[in-house]
């Protein structure tokens, strides 16, 4: 028998919930619309293929998706206590815009640190419904703006330094120079989008467009 094994899982576009089975976890995720399960799908089948960490699917059928549980925590909440993630998910980005189609790198799409697990195994990527080919620049734009703009009591400079902490990361997995101009455009472009998105009740910390070291 199946039944929930948490409460309602945070999502704002489809309805996650943790359930047990054969006492093994597993996450059920229920989609607006079939199209968008079979999106993710095939994006988590070839990332998977490839190597990346994601949760494996378990089962499929209609607009309803079943993978296995990811035990650890976002790096949205572990960023609050250590910055021990920040390496291992500058590697799993890198590895991620390895892969390439017509000379463009598939990208994550939403990069909310929400969407990050922390595991001991290292990173786990996890929501694909977004993922598209195009310049890493897009990813690292918004990875670096909601570690701004995190609602972490660490001070701003202690953010900047995390920043900087992971884009020196990426460069040495990826074997690639960031243009600091076009990542302080994308990171701009990651806080006008995250505006959209958000309410009005929520807003927007002022630090996130005031990062020193995109400065020098």
């Amino acid at each position: 028998m199946i039944h929930p094994l948490l409460k309602k899982l945070e999502s704002k576009r489809n309805d996650v919930y943790a359930i047990k089975y054969k006492n093994k976890e597993f996450i059920l995720k229920i989609y607006k619309n079939e199209n968008c399960r079979i999106i993710e799908e095939r994006n988590l089948k070839k990332l998977k293929k490839h190597g990346l960490n994601v949760p494996k699917i378990i089962s499929s059928h209609k607009n309803i998706l079943i993978m296995e549980f990811i035990n650890g925590k976002t790096i949205g909440e572990e960023i609050y206590t250590h910055t021990n993630w920040v390496e291992d998910l500058a590697k799993w980005l890198s590895k991620l815009h390895n892969i390439k189609y017509n000379g463009k790198s598939i990208l994550k799409g939403d990069c909310n640190l929400k969407n990050f697990i922390f595991t001991k195994k290292g990173i786990y990527g996890i929501d694909f419904e977004d993922s598209f080919y195009g310049d890493p620049i897009h990813d690292l734009g918004e990875i670096c703006f909601f570690i701004i703009d995190s609602t972490s009591t660490l001070k701003r400079e202690s953010k900047q330094r995390i920043v900087e902490k992971f884009i020196q990361k990426y460069q040495k997995y990826s074997q690639k120079g960031i243009d600091t101009k076009k990542l302080k455009r994308a990171m701009e472009r990651a806080k006008e989008k995250a505006k959209k998105r958000r309410s009005k009740k929520i807003p927007l910390r002022k630090e996130s467009s005031l990062v020193i070291l995109l400065q020098k």
